[in-house]
């Protein structure tokens, strides 16, 4: 079969989207850099698994070759504000799950081993989103929202975990109010990855 007609898979996303928004309206507006998470209620898990399918199934059905070169330049630079997005969400996904414990009626002995397991994903990449999602969660709310809000990437946020976040003292400087990690989120958000972590 030819690709899905684009229009119709659009219209089905916006719905999705639009009942998305709609849970999250009702759950009530939650500062940029909180740093604690509202609850994820049933409806919004039903809205966030009901988004994902339909954004998959547009992305699988939709033919890009035939786009106007003013249209396609802009697609990479949109599916890069997606993964970003998507990592944000992820990372709250990932410490919900591990908080939750259900996975180790699997039989897994680690968070680690259960996600690399359940999702295919080689174990080290399953450890570095593990780690990425705590910080996230724990030690760095502002890149927590700039992650959410495109406005730097996951690249942004390892690198701090693996040079800023290996001590207690280095831990300690992060939580400083004038040059801890609201001043390095800044630095990131006006610097590509390359440049960050030079």
């Amino acid at each position: 079969t030819g690709p899905v007609p684009a229009r119709p898979a659009l219209r089905a996303l916006a719905g999705a989207i639009a009942h998305l928004e709609a849970h999250a309206t009702a759950a009530g507006d939650v500062p940029a850099a909180a740093t604690v998470d509202p609850p994820l209620s049933e409806g919004e898990a039903l809205a966030l698994t009901e988004l994902a399918t339909r954004l998959a199934r547009l992305a699988a059905g939709v033919d890009l070759a035939g786009g106007e070169s003013s249209v396609v330049r802009r697609l990479p630079v949109a599916v890069e504000s997606l993964r970003r997005a998507t990592d944000a969400l992820g990372a709250r996904a990932l410490t919900a799950a591990d908080a939750d414990q259900s996975w180790r009626a699997d039989g897994q002995r680690s968070f680690t081993s259960w996600l690399a397991a359940t999702t295919g994903i080689h174990r080290g990449r399953a450890g570095r989103e593990i780690r990425r999602a705590h910080a996230l969660r724990d030690d760095l709310p502002t890149f927590r929202a700039l992650l959410a809000r495109g406005e730097l990437g996951a690249d942004h946020v390892d690198a701090v975990v693996r040079e800023a976040m290996t001590s207690q003292d280095r831990l300690a400087a992060l939580r400083d109010p004038d040059y801890g990690e609201h001043a390095l989120a800044g630095a990131a958000a006006d610097a590509t990855a390359s440049e960050f972590t030079r």
